[in-house]
């Protein structure tokens, strides 16, 4: 996959494991940030919802600044 990527994971997650981020970088070949955010679950735009949006925003100015 060659588009951007972007990863924001709550370490507690009972559906999307961990483990399951192994190796998820040899499907892309683009930047592929991943952002923990730690104590959340499953829907981390629900339990994070204070932090995900300062985050998104922080990768979207990354990606433009990068242009």
């Amino acid at each position: 996959m060659q588009c951007p990527v972007w990863m924001i994971h709550g370490p507690g997650d009972t559906a999307f494991l961990s483990g399951a981020l192994n190796d998820t970088w040899q499907w892309l070949d683009n930047d592929r940030p991943l952002v923990i955010t730690p104590t959340v679950v499953h829907f981390v735009q629900h339990a994070a919802a204070d932090k995900v949006p300062d985050r998104v925003s922080t990768l979207l100015n990354l990606s433009t600044a990068e242009k």
